[in-house]
């Protein structure tokens, strides 16, 4: 016990990200509290970034605040987790599992060492982030979805060293849970797409998903589902039952670059309507049919949006884009948003995979995720568009995610023979990876293709894409020599998301990880945390 309690001060600031300098500057304190350690919210602001601490003679940290984000005060839900530190703090992997194999195998001995070691990673990687820019594989992605994997790899590596242990798995699962959530809700605060998938979370953001040997970090970097002789083309099959949407959520990225003005196709509608008008008519069918497989309705994002910095945020025009059932809803958005601007295509779709993707590493039984791009041109933004595809590619196929887990479907909307060309490119550039990773995840529907567009035609592509994806898939996997049936409807073949069941009797989506063994978890932990504070939203932003 130290004789004496010092107070450790660190001032956040949120890194302002090279497309998303909306950010606002914000302050949190952490404070070792005195006495009976009672906690006091704490809320400035500051410009710059500092800490002072003596690792030696921390006792207790707590992190709470209320920040201002684009001028709304909003109050985070108390998800922290309170822990007692650890004596010393654990800036490496190896002093981390030596320290939770050396305390008492308990929920409260092992978070202290969690939460230290977490603390301890993050001060780390804030201070590598403001030396030099970010890079690897999130070099196009916002700091927080950095700092949040970059977390969650260093808490996985660390769970599969302590796990395997005799009698670790319990205690083990009851003190971890907590911070994951809390390192999840802190993400969600800040970006309104997490915040949307977040409604596929099968507990809720305050529940506890279950565990298993990918979440546990005795599984890491899946090579096991690669086969280079997966066909680099497969036929559509637009006769795939259109209930198979029910087992996917369904996210739009429309264009609605200053192109989307000039006269569209008639295959989309009449030869008088632009290519905007024409895809209202399309989309506005859409939500209604989507919506009637899809509880959580149709999202609906696009590239301009209101504040070309922030083009999701629904606080944008005071539009609702998430969640969309009605063709109404629908008419309100493309009545408020004026076509302009390029066509970011690269970054809006990474910042949409990177907010799905934080979703599925929190709750490994997320829907699936079907993502119709309709676009006129080319990207403005390729090789973010090509880093983007490649990057989650291999994200699925290392995590060890079911073939159909992502796909991305483009359509073409007007007749621009340069934008067929260059998605014909993408595509072959796609069908590179198809081979190597053994995944069927981007399609592109070029418009020649086509006889007319309509609100059915549209959801039959999707239905396509998935067929697609999981024949190849299963293919690829229990190596099949006859052709797969298509109509895959029920338990008695693929299996209903969240049943069991299945091809071949594996189990469903929803029944505790592909091939058999039963989740972790549960409702483990429970209440509030121990000991004193860890976390706090936001970090490093």
């Amino acid at each position: 016990m130290m004789s004496s309690l010092t107070e450790v001060v660190v001032q956040l600031r949120i890194r302002r990200h090279r497309q998303a300098p909306w950010l606002h500057s914000q302050q949190a304190r952490w404070r070792a509290p005195q006495a009976r350690h009672h906690c006091q919210d704490h809320t400035s602001h500051a410009s710059n970034w500092r800490r002072r601490s003596s690792a030696s003679a921390m006792k207790s940290l707590w992190a709470t605040m209320t920040p201002s984000v684009m001028g709304q005060n909003i109050r985070a839900p108390d998800t922290t987790v309170r822990f007692t530190p650890y004596h010393s703090p654990l800036a490496t992997y190896a002093k981390a599992r030596q320290a939770a194999l050396s305390v008492e195998r308990t929920p409260q001995a092992l978070s202290s060492v969690i939460g230290t070691y977490l603390v301890t990673k993050e001060a780390n990687e804030q201070a590598r982030l403001r030396r030099s820019p970010q890079g690897g594989e999130y070099v196009y992605s916002h700091t927080h979805i950095h700092l949040y994997n970059h977390l969650l790899h260093k808490l996985e590596t660390l769970s599969g060293g302590v796990v395997k242990e005799p009698g670790m798995l319990q205690p083990w699962v009851q003190a971890i849970q907590p911070f994951r959530r809390d390192l999840f809700n802190r993400t969600y605060m800040v970006n309104p797409i997490v915040e949307a998938f977040s409604g596929g979370l099968t507990h809720g953001r305050f529940g506890f998903p279950a565990m298993d040997d990918w979440t546990l970090g005795i599984k890491r970097r899946n090579r096991f589902f690669i086969n280079t002789s997966v066909p680099r083309y497969q036929a559509p099959n637009y006769a795939a039952p259109l209930s198979l949407l029910a087992g996917f959520h369904n996210v739009i990225l429309l264009d609605d670059s200053a192109s989307m003005t000039w006269p569209g196709d008639t295959r989309w509608g009449t030869a008088t309507q632009s290519r905007w008008d024409q895809a209202r008519g399309v989309l506005s069918g859409m939500a209604e049919l989507l919506s009637s497989y899809d509880q959580q309705g149709v999202d609906l994002y696009l590239l301009n949006h209101g504040d070309p910095r922030q083009p999701w945020r629904r606080t944008d025009l005071n539009l609702q884009n998430q969640g969309l059932r009605t063709s109404a809803q629908v008419s309100r958005i493309f009545n408020a948003v004026r076509p302009d601007g390029g066509t970011p295509m690269g970054q809006r779709i990474n910042d949409i995979l990177d907010a799905y993707m934080v979703a599925l590493r929190h709750d490994r039984k997320m829907k699936p995720l079907n993502l119709l791009v309709i676009t006129d041109g080319e990207a403005g933004d390729d090789w973010i568009l090509r880093h983007t595809i490649k990057n989650h590619i291999e994200h699925i196929v290392q995590r060890g995610h079911d073939g159909p887990q992502l796909g991305v479907e483009f359509v073409q909307v007007g007749n621009d023979p340069l934008a067929t060309a260059h998605l014909q490119d993408l595509e072959d550039f796609v069908s590179e990876h198809h081979q190597a990773q053994g995944r069927d995840v981007v399609d592109f529907t070029p418009i020649y293709q086509l006889n007319e567009v309509s609100a059915e035609v549209m959801a039959h592509i999707m239905v396509s894409g998935i067929d697609a994806r999981s024949r190849n898939y299963l293919r690829s996997r229990l190596q099949f020599r006859s052709p797969i049936p298509s109509q895959f409807d029920g338990a008695g073949q693929y299996g209903q998301y969240g049943s069991g069941g299945g091809y071949l009797q594996q189990p469903g989506y929803g029944g505790g990880g592909y091939g058999g063994r039963p989740g972790y978890g549960g409702q483990y932990g429970g209440g509030g945390g121990y000991g004193q504070g860890y976390g706090g939203r936001p970090y490093g932003y």
